[in-house]
């Protein structure tokens, strides 16, 4: 269904909080297992008196239940990459559906039936699988606008809050009116699994770059097509057209007719190339209007017509590392434009079809981009330039492995999953350990289960802060604030642990989302998802560590050590961001020196 990218947005955040995680809130999830009677047969027959209440029959039923958060926690973050991959691959639409679907089956698991250990297993396992499923397809969200990323990353990512407090609300209503587990289960499938699949089959697009073209970004526009006569040599491909203006590519660096001029590009540019969303935002919207109404068009070069070249600047072009050769190394091609004086108001309706089956067919123009320094540097009346690219233009293709491993390499990733996988760990760690150092004190346990759903308040604030900071910047006051929660965990005080529920709820809210923005901008917009979903896949690996080597330390002084380690490991990851970011601040300073000096 065609909508705006700001009703997707609502739409997606609705699906993603109904079928989200509801066991993040684990402690009540504890409690609707007890109102469901889970694993009441490991109880003994005189210990199974009474309805079921919200607290366990017996201690062999609470391990039990307990124990069913693991196998949510790996399904969730093991297959991620799955996920992720198949996000890029196949579109948002068919993993979404099929995400929306398991988390139906799995409340039908938990709640038709709660007796039986396997199918509650099952149930858990399931909904670690959904939630990625519907997760990653609405993270997508962010590629239909440039100048809210970040905002709208993050807000998707609060979603998790409101589903935590979604099921404090279903318990309660258990609760409170007597409804069974069963009745209200029932009841949430149809009011809002049900809805959210039919939301996820019409709103979730088959082919997200096109619906990205089909709704545009802030800084794209069409422009008008014309339809001129093509000399023999062009004949083949006189059904060419533009697409929507593809904003990821740059002017390339030299003329088909100048290749002499070519002016190569030295490490010191390459920053250029390195954040073009930021560069594209920059872009002057008055320019851009007034080029509209010149009615640039594409064209196909033919050598029997006059064209004028583009005067281009060294800025313009686009390191070759940063793309993925899949057959032939790139070939620098001209910029060529040319002025449209057609005042009608027909388009023209092209493909690209026929390209493909040509080999030797003249290069068309198939992407416009505005360059960011044209108006300020070029004095050519030519302010729009076509920017050809063999393989990103005309021989564009699909997602590849050798690409994805090639963003795998990024110093940026690889230290990102390191730092991830921190504090997967860390904040599993810190919730576990709290109910152990604060076990005499049911007032801090309770403040914990309920402060945590309301986690969607520090995402409002992230989301302004976000506004107006860089993601760098966003990803050091987290850590900042990260680095203080593990303070907090060294003291076992009242004061402290109202504090630490305080911190781990900040925390929680944008735990991963901080990182999702960090990538954002340091990988192949193609391959995000399948990158986010590597980055979950080995949080969860590491999550075995925390299984088998953490969690059974419950000694007071043992947790004491253990949360000391990892304030050192949090101090020594930060370092390494602050490191890698100013070294680049630092040679953009020099370079922009060598630019000015003459």
């Amino acid at each position: 269904m065609k909508v705006g990218w700001i009703w997707k947005l609502f739409i997606y955040f609705l699906i993603v909080t109904f079928s989200g995680p509801f066991f993040d809130n684990w402690t009540t999830t504890e409690k609707f297992l007890f109102l469901s009677d889970a694993y009441a047969g490991k109880c003994k027959p005189s210990e199974l008196v009474g309805p079921p209440t919200e607290t366990f029959r017996c201690e062999e039923q609470q391990l039990a239940v307990n124990g069913l958060l693991s196998y949510a926690r790996m399904a969730e973050f093991l297959s991620s990459v799955v996920i992720g991959i198949s996000v890029d691959r196949f579109g948002p639409r068919i993993v979404a559906v099929l995400g929306v679907l398991l988390c139906i089956a799995s409340w039908a698991f938990m709640c038709l039936l709660p007796k039986s250990g396997i199918m509650l297993k099952l149930s858990m396992f399931v909904i670690g699988v959904s939630m990625n499923s519907t997760l990653f397809p609405a993270l997508t969200i962010e590629r239909y606008t440039k100048r809210y990323k970040a905002q709208v990353l993050i807000f998707i990512g609060s979603s998790s809050s409101i589903t935590c407090l979604l099921m404090k609300l279903l318990e309660l209503v258990v609760v409170k009116t007597g409804v069974s587990p069963m009745t209200a289960g029932v009841y949430f499938i149809l009011l809002l699994l049900i809805p959210s699949l039919i939301c996820s089959y019409l709103f979730f697009p088959g082919d997200l770059k096109k619906d990205v073209y089909r709704i545009g970004q802030k800084n794209a526009y069409i422009y008008p097509t014309l339809r001129e006569p093509i000399g023999s040599k062009g004949s083949e491909t006189s059904n060419l057209s533009i697409r929507p203006p593809d904003t990821n590519l740059l002017v390339r660096s030299s003329s088909e007719d100048q290749a002499e001029a070519e002016v190569e590009t030295g490490n010191a540019k390459s920053y250029y190339a390195e954040d073009l969303d930021e560069g594209m935002n920059e872009a002057n919207d008055q320019n851009a209007a007034e080029s509209v109404k010149q009615k640039e068009t594409n064209v196909v070069y033919d050598s029997d017509k006059a064209y004028e070249s583009q005067p281009v600047s060294k800025f313009n072009k686009l390191r070759q590392e940063d793309e993925c050769p899949d057959s032939k190394d790139h070939e620098t091609l001209g910029v060529l434009t040319k002025r449209n004086s057609y005042e009608g108001d027909d388009q023209v309706e092209l493909t690209n079809d026929n390209v493909l089956d040509e080999p030797n067919h003249h290069p068309v123009i198939s992407n416009l981009s505005i360059s960011k320094w044209a108006s300020g540097r070029l004095s050519s009346k030519w302010e729009l330039g076509a920017s050809v690219s063999l393989e990103k233009a005309v021989f564009a293709k699909g997602w590849t492995w050798r690409c994805f491993f090639k963003n795998l390499k990024s110093f940026e990733v690889i230290l990102s999953v390191l730092y991830f996988c921190l504090n997967v760990v860390s904040l599993t760690y810190l919730q576990q350990s709290y109910d152990i150092l604060y076990s005499h004190s049911d007032f801090l346990l309770l403040f914990l289960e309920y402060v945590l759903p309301f986690s969607f308040i520090p995402c409002l604030l992230f989301m302004i802060f976000a506004k107006f900071f860089t993601a760098f910047t966003l990803l050091l006051t987290v850590g900042t604030i990260w680095l203080m929660l593990n303070v907090c965990s060294l003291f076992q005080s009242y004061p402290a642990g109202i504090l630490t529920a305080i911190l781990l709820t900040v925390t929680y809210s944008i735990f991963n989302t901080h990182v999702y923005i960090y990538l954002e901008s340091r990988v192949d917009k193609d391959y995000y998802a399948s990158v986010i979903g590597f980055l979950n896949t080995v949080a969860g690996l590491s999550l075995i560590v925390n299984m088998l080597a953490i969690s059974p330390m419950t000694d007071r002084k043992t947790i004491l050590n253990i949360n000391i380690a990892m304030l050192m490991l949090r101090v020594f990851f930060l370092s390494l961001f602050i490191y890698r970011h100013m070294s680049k601040w630092l040679r953009k300073w020099k370079a922009d020196n060598r630019i000015v000096t003459p």
